[in-house]
Parts: structure tokens; C-alpha cells; sequence
């Protein structure tokens, strides 16, 4: 008696991997046999050699390959599906924008939906006025919605830029250029939040320059606003006359 024994056919089911929610992944390798894999959720095909599996939760499948002699052989794969990352939210503390929770992964901002090019931390300092998002990139390579809209602009006071220049440094505190006819100006500094963290009384040295008490700041976009009008100093949300204020932007690195 001749007895023909057939050996048992290849099988590889792939590799074990992860994917994000909503990703999807090629599984087994190219075979000309029989396959049917289980289960049949999430799978493009169950009966290809190399369907492509997109679960909704982690999943083990398992892969038998058949020959024609009738030997089969089985392998498994497990997909593990990591969530999506939750929205970011981002709150303003220290007049820097930060993602409350500060989330482990890196993070995308953007500033009226142009990306930052560089920002990829979760505290972003502002040099800018704009519309204000963030998307966050989790440890598993995840990458969430982005982020509500923050918009950052002058509160309480009006963005008005004007000829004359400030010179802000740690030892001079200077503004040049301002016009003639008024001695004696009220500033107001203002933090991105509209809170005023100064304000005093100057008098010009007669050639158009302004000196102040220099000061240092923690690194942020600010707003000075200089007037000659007579105003409450405590009615900080009172705008100012337009004819005798210019209110100057500027970023303290």
C-alpha cells in the first residue's frame, strides 16, 4: 500500500498591529489557495487571501488556509484599535494659550486655520492677533479634531497702529514720534486678555519722545494705549476717543 501523505500548506496571517479609530490595515500575504478568515467583522472579504480589515474594536482573526489535497493550516493576527483622542480645549493662562489636561503627544496649532510652523507643544505664546485652534497627535500616533475656535484680539481697547515708535527693552522704555501739542499722556498696558497691568501719567521732553519707567514682562503679545484725553483710570472698559489715542501691538520675547 502506497500511502501519499501531502504536506500541510503556508499560512501567515500578517503581523500584529495597531490602528487609530477608523484606520484601516491589509492583513494575510498573497496565497494562490483556498482562505477563509473569522470572524467576518470589519473585513473587506472573508474569503481572500489579503482582505483589508478596518474594526471597529481590537480583534483577534484567525486565517485557514486550504490546499487541494484537503490539508489546512491556520494562523492568527490581532488588530488593536486605539481611540481617537478626545477634542483638545484650550484655555488662556499667563497670556499664553495652553490645552487644558496637558495631554501626553505632540500638537498642532493654528492661527486663522494656517498651520504654526514648529509649535508642537501644549503652550503656545502669542504673537498675534487671529483665530486660534490646536490638534492633538495622542502616543499612539492618533490624531484628534481640532479644537473649538480661541480668538485672540485687543479687549477693552481699540487696535489702532500710528506713526510714532516704541522702543521697549529691559532698560529704556521709549516712544518717539508723537506729534507736538500735548506734554502730558496717559498710558494704559494691556495683557491678550484686555486686563490692564499698567498704567501712568508721562511728560513728553519736548522733542516728541515719550520716556517711561521700563519694566519686564513675562513673554506674550501686548497692547499699549496712549492718550492725551482725560479718562476715569478705573473704567478700563470705556473705549477712548479715537482722536486722541493710538493703541500700538507689540510681542515681549
Amino acid at each position: 500500500i502506497l500511502i501519499d501523505v501531502a504536506e500541510k500548506p503556508p499560512v501567515f496571517a500578517g503581523a500584529d498591529t495597531s490602528i487609530c479609530a477608523g484606520e484601516s490595515v491589509q492583513l494575510g500575504s498573497p496565497s494562490t489557495l483556498s482562505a477563509v478568515w473569522e470572524p467576518v467583522m470589519g473585513l473587506s472579504a472573508a474569503d481572500v487571501d489579503t482582505p483589508v480589515a478596518t474594526p471597529e474594536m481590537s480583534t483577534m482573526y484567525f486565517l485557514t488556509i486550504s490546499s487541494a489535497a484537503g490539508c489546512s493550516s491556520r494562523d492568527t493576527v490581532t488588530v488593536t484599535v486605539n481611540e481617537q483622542p478626545s477634542q483638545p480645549v484650550i484655555e488662556l493662562a499667563g497670556g499664553n494659550l495652553v490645552v487644558v489636561g496637558n495631554p501626553a503627544g505632540t500638537f498642532t496649532w493654528f492661527v486663522n486655520d494656517e498651520p504654526l510652523e514648529g509649535e508642537t507643544n501644549d503652550t503656545l505664546v502669542i504673537s498675534s492677533t487671529g483665530n486660534f485652534t490646536v490638534q492633538w497627535t495622542d502616543e499612539n500616533g492618533c490624531v484628534s479634531a481640532v479644537s473649538d475656535s480661541f480668538p485672540i484680539g485687543t479687549v477693552g481697547v481699540m487696535e489702532r497702529i500710528s506713526a510714532p515708535q516704541l522702543i521697549l527693552t529691559a532698560g529704556e522704555w521709549k516712544i518717539s514720534g508723537l506729534p507736538s501739542g500735548a506734554d502730558r499722556y496717559h498710558v494704559s498696558l494691556f495683557d491678550v486678555s484686555g486686563r490692564m497691568i499698567r498704567q501712568e501719567t508721562a511728560q513728553q521732553d519736548g522733542y516728541g519722545n515719550l520716556l517711561l519707567t521700563p519694566m519686564v514682562l513675562s513673554t506674550g503679545m501686548y497692547f499699549m494705549t496712549i492718550s492725551t484725553a482725560e479718562i476715569g483710570y478705573q473704567d478700563i472698559q470705556s473705549p477712548l476717543r479715537k482722536d486722541v489715542s493710538r493703541t500700538f501691538k507689540f510681542v515681549w520675547n
